[in-house]
């Protein structure tokens, strides 16, 4: 399936329950706050798990969507996982979600940013 997506925010009141990782993005810190603005959820303790997290709602829609009005929400995070801080260079930061399509979505916002970026 491909998903187009309309419309995303970094929000902390998300429903993210249940979610599991599902593949990596290679970027930095840098740009993830470029893109989703500061972590939804930090903590400097090394021994915690997640030291950065992000937790977006996307508004998508199916590109074979014949209804404009077909658009629905999913809901994934990005964070670092085991690393003791929160990683500033490149890193493979971790997609979780409840499918695949979690995955797809953040690829989809990344590639879009980049395109962007270049003008």
């Amino acid at each position: 399936m491909s998903i187009k997506v309309l419309e995303f925010e970094n929000d902390d009141c998300a429903n993210v329950n249940g979610t599991h990782y599902i593949s990596t993005i290679t970027t930095t810190y840098d740009q993830l706050v470029e893109i989703f603005g500061k972590p939804t959820y930090t903590d400097a303790d090394p021994y915690e798990k997640v030291n950065a997290e992000w937790i977006i709602e996307a508004k998508v829609i199916e590109d074979d969507a014949e209804d404009e009005d077909d658009w629905f929400y999913k809901n994934f995070t990005i964070y670092n996982w085991k690393t003791g801080y929160i990683p500033t260079g490149e890193y493979e930061w971790h997609v979780g979600g409840h499918d695949y399509e979690a995955h797809e979505i953040a690829s989809a916002i990344f590639e879009n940013h980049i395109n962007n970026s270049k003008g």
